[in-house]
């Protein structure tokens, strides 16, 4: 029996030596444990690399489809605001998974 997955929305706190960060990721998880995939740890460590080291994969909520592609529509958002973080974490997506 194969588990099912599903596309959440990771806070990614990183240390580079002198602060800590969080970056938030749209990455796969296994749907009833919230545990993320070995490729979508990997791709993560790949996008941090040279920058600092990943502290904690904070597992927010599961997305669906029209929800990611919902936060391609926020890049006019403030610069500072959460909705622009999410904006981000869909040009990661598509630059990591595809």
């Amino acid at each position: 029996m194969t588990k099912s997955k599903a596309w959440m929305l990771v806070n990614v706190v990183w240390y580079d030596g002198v602060a800590a960060y969080v970056t938030k990721f749209i990455l796969q998880a296994e749907l009833i444990s919230d545990k993320l995939t070995e490729e979508s740890i990997k791709l993560t460590e790949e996008e941090i690399a040279g920058n600092g080291e990943i502290l904690k994969y904070d597992v927010l909520y599961p997305l669906s489809h029209s929800n990611i592609e919902a936060f391609k529509l926020l890049e006019d958002a403030p610069a500072d605001s959460d909705e622009y973080s999410k904006y981000l974490a869909y040009k990661r997506y598509t630059e990591m998974w595809f």
